[in-house]
């Protein structure tokens, strides 16, 4: 379709520029001889939306088709660590507190640097000027099995995506010697995020990708009236109006940013965590959902919402559930937030609003009725006796969490809205959408 359309041209030569990036990192060899197995490939388009550091863009990328490799002769490992969400949010948070520079880094062509462990051969695509009928790979190209592996045991990054915060000017003088023809630049857009940098806070939102969606959904006019739960497993005409509902919801707070400000005058050196659960709320399965935000210096930096495994036999081992999920997310937050700051925290301060919950943790007597809960419950009590956590019991509508375990009412929408920090572009006090 691209090269159908109007804009033949300039896909033309970002094919060219494509094919041109790949010859200059000596990706391949001729292969004369046809091979025993052979990957096919394909090409992609896309049209890079501007930024503030970048015009609008055509982009073409020449894609393998990995999924006819197979595991165990054509690759082994395919697993390739990046860097999670929450991660991301705490690296950005030590910047605006420790008032540090922010570099961000595009990798051109990053697959391209990679060296290839495995032996593959392509069939030479179309447009390369290459006269032998197939290609004998030397490194990774887009979308082999084991493209991203082989990327990280060179250097570790998000995909391509790379942010630095700290002494950025020699990093950047070496990584451009390493990665050439590269960009550094201010933070713009990062994961799919716009990213707006204001005096002591930063700005995230994902106002491009909703507006895309709704264009999509042909709802892009419509009004947010309410935020309500979709199914996955046979979807009909009931589930699509709870999707086009959810779409809305959406337009009514597609100016809201998520800001990061920490509080600077909070001298806790404490994270906290809030935890709630529902209780066999879905009809068809009787799963509960557990619900889960954590907060360093008052800003959101960590949040879960998702069904439980196991059916529950009472609320209180739903909570339980989601408390016990909550203390192991916490395990790696808090030995990341210490390394970075340099100092140790307090124990993680958690709160709840079942108050079956808090007294089995406080006196837990084990017999055939909570037999079942006994590793769990004594694990709780353990960390609360040795000072790693404590529990505190909140009312239910100051339960942040509560908007993160069930489709929400005004009220508690506009909580969540508050406490994390989920500013109107032009800072309007309404509560959009809810």
């Amino acid at each position: 379709m691209a090269m159908k359309s109007d804009n033949r041209d300039q896909w033309i030569r970002a094919a060219d520029e494509e094919l041109s990036n790949i010859e200059g990192h000596d990706v391949w060899d001729d292969q004369w001889e046809e091979p025993a197995a052979f990957l096919k490939t394909v090409w992609t388009f896309k049209t890079k939306p501007k930024t503030l550091s970048a015009a609008e863009k055509k982009k073409a990328r020449l894609c393998i088709q990995g999924f006819s490799q197979i595991p165990g002769l054509d690759y082994d490992n395919t697993f390739a660590p990046t860097g999670k969400y929450t991660s991301l949010l705490i690296v950005l948070m030590l910047a605006i507190d420790r008032k540090l520079p922010i570099q961000q880094f595009d990798v051109k062509s990053a697959f391209l640097f990679a060296p290839l462990k495995e032996t593959l051969y392509i069939k030479t695509p179309e447009g390369c000027k290459r006269k032998a009928p197939y290609l004998k790979l030397k490194k990774s190209t887009l979308r082999t099995q084991t493209s991203t592996c082989q990327l990280h045991s060179v250097i570790f990054f998000h995909v391509d995506d790379l942010v630095v915060v700290g002494k950025v000017d020699e990093f950047e003088k070496q990584f451009l010697i390493k990665f050439p023809n590269s960009a550094a630049h201010d933070p713009d857009t990062l994961l799919g995020m716009e990213l707006l940098m204001d005096n002591n806070q930063i700005k995230l939102s994902q106002e491009k990708l909703i507006k895309k969606g709704l264009e999509l959904a042909g709802i892009r006019e419509s009004p947010a009236v309410s935020i309500l739960s979709s199914f996955n497993h046979a979807p009909g005409i009931q589930h699509w109006k709870q999707v086009l509902h959810c779409w809305k919801y959406l337009a009514g707070t597609i100016n809201l940013h998520l800001t990061l400000r920490p509080n600077l005058m909070d001298n806790s050196q404490a994270l906290q965590h809030f935890t709630d659960a529902t209780w066999a709320d879905d009809l068809e399965t009787r799963l509960s959902r557990s619900g889960s935000i954590c907060f360093w210096k008052a800003c959101p930096i960590a949040w879960n919402s998702k069904k439980q495994r196991n059916i529950t036999m009472s609320s209180t081992k739903a909570e339980l559930n989601a408390l016990s999920d909550g203390v192991q997310e916490n395990q790696w937050i808090k030995f990341l937030v210490e390394e970075l700051w340099n100092e140790n925290l307090k124990p993680t301060q958690f709160h709840i609003d079942n108050q079956g919950l808090l007294k089995k943790l406080k006196n837990f007597g084990s017999n055939s009725k909570t037999k079942h809960i006994g590793i769990k419950m004594k694990k709780l009590r353990d960390m609360k006796k040795n000072e790693e956590i404590t529990v505190t019991l909140i009312p239910s509508d100051e339960m942040i969490a509560d908007a993160l375990t069930k489709p929400s009412n005004f009220e508690s929408l506009c909580r969540l809205q508050e406490k994390c920090f989920l500013v109107q572009a032009h800072y309007s006090s309404s509560c959009g959408g809810c």
